[in-house]
């Protein structure tokens, strides 16, 4: 099963990919090279941790960033969309 590949997340070595019976949304890294490279350098990632398996956790982007009109079934993101390295606390 895939993890967050942030490894100061909570879910980065952790089997259970659940949190509060809710599923975690996991987003994979742009197949775009600078995009991609964006990606990285705000999560304070190396190009070793990155695979083509590797995602990051929906607790990394900011609500701005998703795309609810896209899908009521699946959450999508923003073309634009860009990661935080600590997320907000989630009440």
């Amino acid at each position: 099963m895939p993890r967050c590949a942030v490894k100061s997340c909570m879910y980065y070595k952790t089997a259970n990919c659940t949190r509060d019976k809710k599923k975690l949304h996991l987003f994979r890294f742009p197949k775009d090279h600078d995009r991609n490279e964006v990606w990285r350098a705000l999560l304070n990632l190396k190009k070793e941790d990155i695979f083509t398996t590797s995602c990051v956790c929906h607790l990394h982007f900011s609500e701005k960033w998703f795309d609810y009109e896209k899908s009521p079934f699946r959450l999508h993101l923003k073309r634009d969309a860009i990661p935080i390295l600590k997320p907000e606390p989630v009440d």
